[in-house]
């Protein structure tokens, strides 16, 4: 068991099945010296970077990264291009990420635009189910389209169709990991007309099929 944040993971260990934990750690020599000499790059302060991002955020690219991370085999030098590329990749997104955040915090919601998002997004999670068309969305905020997709941007970071698909796949993740559904119940609970269009964005949001995420983490129960 492991308790980080109040919050606990069980992690069911099987015989012959390899349990992987991933992590990444970038030390001062990486932006000091690496970012500058190769790139350029001067006064990044990544952790700073990182403080920006409020507690326990999910970014789906950084995800993905992971993910491909677990599946790579290779050569010894494939390795070492592999995980170089995609720790400047990894680099890039925080970047980016925080530049988005930064610029979102300055801009100036009213309160009562702040609580009609907010509402929408609590009606939004519990029916992940339901094909969202934006202009009725709009109107339950009293906002015109133009002015939610600028408040939820600005709100959340990201656009509406990203969150909506973030939130959907979060709950298949969970859903491969927590049950023995098939992938095609999966896909119609999340509202896909079928599986195959489901694997699809799974695929292009996770870096992995859904057979082989649920493989992948066989070892591990999320609690």
């Amino acid at each position: 068991d492991y308790a980080p944040d109040n919050r606990r993971y069980r992690y069911v260990i099987k015989k012959d099945v390899p349990a992987k934990v991933i992590s990444v750690q970038l030390l001062p020599d990486y932006y000091e010296t690496y970012l500058k000499k190769e790139f350029g790059v001067k006064g990044i302060d990544l952790k700073k970077e990182l403080q920006v991002f409020p507690h326990g955020i999910f970014i789906p690219e950084i995800a993905s990264i992971f993910n491909r991370i677990c599946i790579f085999k290779g050569s010894k030098i494939s390795t070492r291009l592999f995980f170089k590329s995609k720790i400047d990749e990894l680099t890039a997104i925080i970047i980016q990420k925080a530049e988005e955040l930064r610029h979102a915090d300055d801009r100036k919601i009213a309160v009562s635009d702040r609580y009609a998002v907010a509402r929408i997004m609590e009606y939004v999670n519990a029916h992940l189910s339901k094909n969202f068309l934006l202009s009725e969305l709009a109107s339950e905020a009293y906002m015109s389209v133009s002015k939610f997709k600028y408040v939820f941007k600005a709100i959340t970071g990201q656009s509406f169709s990203d969150y909506i698909t973030q939130k959907r796949m979060e709950l298949a993740c969970e859903l491969l990991v927590q049950s023995n559904l098939y992938v095609a119940e999966i896909a119609y609970r999340l509202g896909y007309k079928n599986a195959g269009s489901f694997s699809v964005q799974f695929k292009n949001y996770t870096g992995v099929l859904p057979s082989n995420y649920r493989l992948n983490r066989a070892c591990g129960i999320i609690r």
